[in-house]
C-alpha cells in the first residue's frame, strides 16, 4: 500500500502533460503511485507518458478508446488507487515541489478532515503569473461559502479514500461541476479545508463554450437544491438560486469577459 494515489486524466494535453508530469514525480513526498488515465487523446499525449512510464514505475497508465469525460476517467483511475489519500492534478498545471508534502501532514494530523485543497496562483498564456487565489481556510468559511460556490479548487484537491467509501466518487451524471458536487457530499460526513500556502501554478482557464457555461449554471443549481433539500442550509437559501437562475439569461458574451475578469483580478 502507498500512502498516496494521484489521478491525473489527460486529453490532448501534448503541450503542457510533460511540464504537469514532471512536477509530480519531483515532489519532495515520495511514497505515492501516479494513475494516469488517457482519456482517448488523439495528439501525442499517449506518447509523452508512455515515455515517463518507461522512465519511472510509479507511474500507471489506463486508455479509454475514446472520450469518457472527466468524471468516469477520475472514478476508473480511484477504482485501482491503492492509497490512503487520492490526490487530484490536472494535465496543464503544475505542482509545486512540496505540494504533496504539505497536504499529507495536514491530513495525518487532522484526521477530522475528508478532503483539503490549497491556495494556487494563476499564470495567463504569456506566462505571467496572476494574483494568488486565496480560498476560505477554515472549515467554518468553507461550509459557509458551499452553498454558493465552489471554494475549493479541484487539481489542489487530496481526499481521505475512506470518505470516498462512504460518499461514493464522482457523479457521472455531471457533464460540468462534478468536483462541487463530490464536495458537497464529503461535507455530510466530515470537514473540508484549503491549506493556506500556495500549492499549485494553475494555467489561466481556457476559454468556456456557451452551451458548457450554461450547464455548469444548471448543474450548480441541482447541487444547490439538493443541499437544501438535505437539511443543510436553512430553507430560506432558496432566495440566493436567484442568482444561478437570472444567470441563465444573460448573454454567454459579457458573462465570460466577466469570468475572465474576476480570474485576473479578485486574491
Amino acid at each position: 500500500m502507498v500512502m498516496i494515489s494521484v489521478i491525473m486524466s489527460v486529453c490532448n494535453e501534448e503541450e503542457h502533460v510533460s511540464e504537469a508530469t514532471e512536477s509530480i514525480l519531483d515532489q519532495t513526498f515520495n511514497d505515492f503511485e501516479f494513475i494516469i488515465v488517457n482519456d482517448g487523446s488523439v495528439d501525442k499525449t499517449y506518447e509523452i507518458i508512455k515515455r515517463h512510464a518507461e522512465i519511472d514505475k510509479r507511474i500507471k497508465i489506463m486508455s479509454h478508446e475514446k472520450r469518457e469525460g472527466l468524471a468516469k476517467s477520475l472514478n476508473d483511475g480511484i477504482k485501482i488507487a491503492k492509497g490512503k489519500y487520492i490526490a487530484r492534478m490536472d494535465a496543464d498545471d503544475i505542482s509545486l515541489p512540496e505540494r504533496l508534502q504539505r497536504q499529507v501532514e495536514f491530513m495525518e494530523r487532522n484526521p477530522e478532515t475528508g478532503a483539503i485543497g490549497s491556495c494556487y496562483q494563476e499564470v495567463d498564456e504569456s506566462g505571467n503569473i496572476l494574483p494568488r487565489k486565496q480560498n476560505p481556510q477554515s472549515w467554518k468559511d468553507i461550509k459557509k461559502a458551499l452553498f454558493f460556490y465552489n471554494p475549493i479548487s479541484h487539481p489542489t484537491t487530496m481526499i481521505r479514500k475512506e470518505i470516498l467509501e462512504k460518499t461514493g466518487t464522482y457523479d457521472e451524471t455531471f457533464p460540468t461541476s462534478q468536483d462541487y458536487e463530490l464536495f458537497s457530499r464529503i461535507a455530510q460526513f466530515s470537514e473540508l479545508r484549503n491549506h493556506d500556502e500556495v500549492l499549485l501554478i494553475r494555467r489561466f482557464p481556457k476559454k468556456m463554450s456557451g452551451g458548457k457555461m450554461r450547464r455548469q449554471t444548471i448543474d450548480s443549481l441541482r447541487i444547490q437544491i439538493r443541499m437544501l433539500k438535505k437539511g443543510s442550509y436553512p430553507l430560506h437559501y432558496v432566495v440566493f438560486l436567484l442568482k444561478n437562475l437570472i444567470a441563465l439569461g444573460i448573454p454567454v458574451s459579457f458573462r465570460e469577459k466577466v469570468r475572465r475578469w474576476r480570474h485576473r483580478n479578485y486574491n
